[in-house]
């Protein structure tokens, strides 16, 4: 058999990891439909911190790890790895997209003898029936002929240090017993923990979907003893605390059910339950006690809170882990948003700037000031919102003259690109003998020089430019873009969440 070269798609929490960990002993490449995530993996910064800046550029260095967008790179790969995102849809059916996605990619690729892992969750079936039909339509090749198939369930717990993807014991399969030992052997050459052979895909991802499944029934299940014992007047977790002082009790505990799996695992079995005409009462069941967890858990901290004699109006509640990056990024990063913050701050800034006072300068400011110009600053983190628009919008909404709002506005931003400055030369000489990508000392310094000087004759020119005319052709600019941008969204050219963003979440 020739030299096995690995290719992961989809460099998520999961695959990204996976990646790494393969390059240590294979060449491997890293697929991801997003540009900007390969090229900041391969400056040697991971945003989801799954991989340590450390070990991600000893995998880029020392191994020959690449992460690419370019489909062209990965056709002399023969060993291929999806892992993508499975959602569940608005209805809680499972949403199979992002595995027709990777297919197809995977059929575009892929040539004779090359075999397609799956690491994605799904139910029974899956792989041979949905996604494995998709590779023969586009590759035109025929299933265990001309190329062939495993399964092998990520099990990663994200944020996890400690049981991190070579410490947890890997389940594989393959489409053929030669395939499935081919499968097994080449995971079980990186995995500490080992392995385990499946007799058949369909076992693999039946035991994939259970894993969840049986930690949310256990869940649903104390969670509604905390409902009745908190009824009867009784400490939930003394009774758990007592029951389990038997040897074999399983001490699960009341609350939330999170992560990236748990609450979708059960209903990818239960979908699959449901086709083969079997109604999953207890697996139903369970999610419907745990999704209800969230209104149980709020209805009861009121309670609380009255009895406390907390006033529960206006009260301020922090939620820590909340969410997941993916949510954060799938829910944010839509570009309906960032038209209606463009339209929005576009007329606020026009209006703002035509009917304000301009009669303070920057030795006007006040600690109130200073706050509000915090807050304008760091509106930033609204998609469509500049840094410099928000702390100039509201700097003329509180006053001041165009220049001093602009002024203050460029001078509140030399701490953050400094300090981001400061740390990126820090992280340079620190790498730069190692990092591939460093450009040498001579084209960095002149570098530097150049932006330096060309940012220097931009601030000055903006300063005299706005000292003398109206934000209002600025205002137009963000309208207008705003308009092009909602028609581009209505007529389908434009998707309203980057599907990349997704993969790569």
């Amino acid at each position: 058999m020739k030299e096995t070269k690995i290719c992961v798609i989809g460099l998520g929490y999961v695959g990204l990891p996976l990646a790494r960990l393969f390059s240590t002993k294979y060449k491997t490449v890293g697929f991801d439909m997003n540009m900007r995530r390969c090229e900041a993996l391969m400056a040697g910064h991971d945003a989801t911190l799954e991989v340590s800046d450390e070990l991600l550029q000893e995998a880029i260095n020392n191994h020959s790890l690449v992460c690419t967008a370019d489909i062209e790179q990965i056709r002399d790969c023969n060993f291929y790895v999806v892992a993508v995102p499975t959602p569940v849809d608005e209805n809680n059916n499972p949403d199979l997209t992002p595995l027709y996605g990777a297919s197809t990619t995977v059929g575009k690729v892929i040539s004779k003898g090359d075999v397609v892992v799956y690491e994605s969750t799904v139910y029974p079936g899956v792989t041979e029936d949905e996604c494995i039909p998709v590779v023969e339509k586009i590759s035109g090749m025929k299933f265990n002929e001309d190329f062939f198939a495993g399964y092998s369930p990520e099990r990663i717990n994200p944020g996890d240090k400690k049981h991190t993807v070579e410490h947890i014991k890997k389940v594989t399969s393959g489409s053929t017993p030669e395939i499935g030992q081919y499968v097994n052997a080449i995971y079980s050459s990186v995995i500490i923990a080992g392995t385990h052979l499946a007799p058949t895909i369909k076992v693999a991802e039946a035991a994939k979907v259970i894993e969840n499944s049986q930690r949310d029934i256990n869940i649903a299940f104390v969670n509604e003893l905390s409902h009745i014992f908190n009824k009867m007047g009784i400490d939930t977790l003394d009774v758990l605390e007592a029951a389990g002082t038997k040897w074999n009790f399983l001490p699960f505990r009341p609350g939330l059910v999170g992560g990236h799996c748990i609450g979708v695992d059960p209903y990818y079995l239960a979908q699959c339950a449901q086709r083969h005409g079997h109604n999953p009462e207890i697996i139903l069941a369970g999610r419907r006690m745990n999704d209800g967890m969230g209104e149980y858990v709020a209805t009861e901290t009121v309670k609380h809170m009255l009895k406390k004699g907390i006033q529960v109006l206006n009260s301020e509640i922090i939620i820590l882990g909340f969410t997941l990056q993916n949510v954060i990024e799938t829910s944010l990063r839509n570009l309906w948003i960032t038209v209606t913050v463009l339209l929005v701050f576009g007329i606020l800034l026009w209006m703002v700037d035509a009917k304000a006072r301009q009669n303070k300068t920057m030795n006007d400011m006040t600690y109130r000031d200073a706050f509000l110009f915090g807050l304008g600053q760091s509106m930033a983190l609204i998609p469509g919102v500049s840094r410099s628009g928000g702390t100039i919008t509201v700097g003329r909404a509180l006053g001041y003259t165009r220049e001093a709002a602009v002024r203050l506005s460029f001078l509140m931003a030399i701490p953050a690109v400094f300090g981001s400055g400061l740390l990126e030369a820090i992280k340079a000489v620190k790498n730069y003998k190692t990092d591939a990508m460093f450009p040498g000392w001579g084209p960095t310094l002149v570098a530097m020089v150049i932006s330096f000087v060309l940012g220097y004759i931009v601030i000055i020119g903006f300063l005299k430019f706005v000292s003398n005319f109206s934000y209002k052709a600025f205002a137009i600019y963000r309208i207008g873009l705003a308009v092009v941008v909602a028609l581009l969204l209505i007529v389908g050219v434009l998707p309203a969440i980057d599907p990349s963003v997704v993969a790569a979440a």
